[in-house]
């Protein structure tokens, strides 16, 4: 989907990616805030295509937040490695 890895599932035998939380559109916030799950999850997941199929194959709203904790929480690991090399490369400059 994008240059950054996004958390890859498989749910009913197919294979999905939500997109990395960096590369969330900002509409994602919004809907989130208005609890618009279908869109939010329209767009997390690469379009009306793949939101069909997963919901033909009984994709549940638990399941959809699973994957938007286990991305924050993967973003937020990311984040912290990042601050953990910029603080290293400081470090070691003299």
């Amino acid at each position: 989907m994008n240059d950054r890895p996004g958390v890859v599932f498989v749910h009913a035998g197919r294979a999905y990616e939500l997109l990395a939380v960096r590369d969330w559109p900002l509409r994602a916030l919004r809907e989130i805030t208005r609890g618009n799950l279908d869109a939010l999850a329209e767009l997390l997941s690469g379009g009306d295509a793949e939101l069909e199929r997963l919901l033909a194959d009984g994709f549940t709203i638990g399941q959809l937040n699973d994957l938007v904790e286990q991305a924050t929480a993967e973003q937020q690991l990311a984040d912290d490695d990042d601050d953990q090399a910029d603080d290293d490369e400081r470090t070691a400059r003299p």
